[in-house]
């Protein structure tokens, strides 16, 4: 009988072991997926900056034009 509850708490501490190696790739999932995430903030960021300028620039060369 001492064996069988020996092989249950070995059991339960593999179990539990799987489920935190599980844990531990879905967090590595989310910090990737996150890091991507902010990756397109910042270059939408960026492009939106660009495109306002590229817009002012002509608006200047339009108001500076001679009619």
């Amino acid at each position: 009988m001492l064996s069988i509850s020996w092989l249950m708490i070995y059991g339960k501490m593999l179990l539990n072991l799987a489920i935190n190696h599980q844990h531990i790739r879905l967090n590595k999932i989310q910090l990737f997926w996150q890091h991507d995430h902010l990756s397109f903030l910042v270059a939408n960021s960026i492009q939106k900056d660009a495109v306002s300028s590229f817009q002012d620039y002509i608006e200047e060369l339009l108001i500076s034009e001679p009619q």
